[in-house]
């Protein structure tokens, strides 16, 4: 079995966070019955411009998941 090392490993490992994000944040807001921003997303829209709506939105969470993570967690603690 080869391991990736490197930049791949990097890449892969950053993609996996960001995907655990975006499952913790999305079920975290359908848990407390908040309003998701995949919900957001895919609201009054219809057809194409939803599936665009919403896979923007979770590109973002994926991709920018460190600005998630400090908005969401760090910023209220640290001030």
């Amino acid at each position: 079995m080869k391991r990736h090392t490197g930049v791949v490993g990097w890449i892969r490992n950053y993609l996996m966070l960001g995907l655990l994000w975006c499952f913790i944040v999305n079920v975290h807001a359908a848990v407390i019955g908040a309003t998701s921003p995949l919900m957001v997303a895919a609201g009054p829209s219809t057809g194409m411009a939803k599936a665009l709506d919403v896979g923007q939105v979770l590109g973002r969470q994926v991709a920018l998941w460190p600005v998630g993570i400090w908005e969401t967690i760090l910023q209220p603690i640290f001030g």
